[in-house]
């Protein structure tokens, strides 16, 4: 559990963290929900019975888009986020992630090779001086991107650190494929990616084919 003073505009050297260790799973299930209730009633009870990892940090649903303030909430390969811009509770279903990743507020050069000269273009992804991120109380890091159909979300949190951190489970989360089935990546219309192939494959090939599929 990080914790952060309220009066420190969550600076590095104000932040402590404290680690916790009981018997048995349930009984450290119970402690979570019980922190976790105790600072937001924005989730509900099922979510909190069991959860991989909660806390609050920053998005937006689009680079034009203003920050705010959300808690998420990572519970199985599913993603909560309520946000205190519009107050409503969102899920994000992991299956569908198409691209989690990170980046920073650079200009990035673009080469174009002409035959015997190059011509050089600078342009930027992401307003350097964007006046929303001057207002949080962030260090300095990496933001986090989701694009999960129908959302594309970006989220800051309070340090790098916790951000690479959100990254890595909530990739591992959505790459956590079982054996059966419903375990499998989806596509935007639900349809298992591996069945959404085979049916194109034959769509495509079996005309071709005198065989039967």
């Amino acid at each position: 559990m990080v914790m952060t003073n309220n009066n420190c505009g969550n600076t590095k050297t104000q932040r402590v963290c404290h680690v916790y260790g009981v018997a048995k799973k349930l009984e450290r299930n119970i402690w979570m929900q019980k922190l976790i209730e105790s600072l937001t009633d924005v989730f509900p009870t099922n979510f909190t019975s069991e959860f991989t990892r909660a806390g609050w940090c920053y998005l937006k649903n689009s680079i034009s888009s203003e920050w705010s303030g959300a808690w998420v909430l990572l519970w199985r390969r599913k993603l909560l986020f309520h946000s205190s811009l519009d107050m409503n509770l969102e899920s994000m279903d992991l299956r569908k992630a198409r691209c989690i990743g990170w980046f920073h507020f650079v200009h990035f050069i673009a080469i174009i090779s002409t035959f015997d000269k190059f011509m050089c273009f600078s342009f930027k992804v992401l307003k350097e001086c964007d006046e929303s991120i001057k207002n949080l109380h962030i260090e300095k890091g990496p933001i986090m991107m989701i694009d999960c159909p129908p959302y594309s979300i970006y989220f800051i949190m309070s340090s790098p650190r916790e951000t690479k951190i959100w990254r890595h489970i909530i990739k591992e989360a959505a790459h956590n494929n079982g054996s059966s089935l419903k375990h499998q990546q989806l596509t935007k219309d639900n349809i298992p990616v591996l069945i959404d192939k085979c049916i194109n494959f034959i769509y495509t090939h079996g005309k071709y084919k005198l065989i039967i599929f």
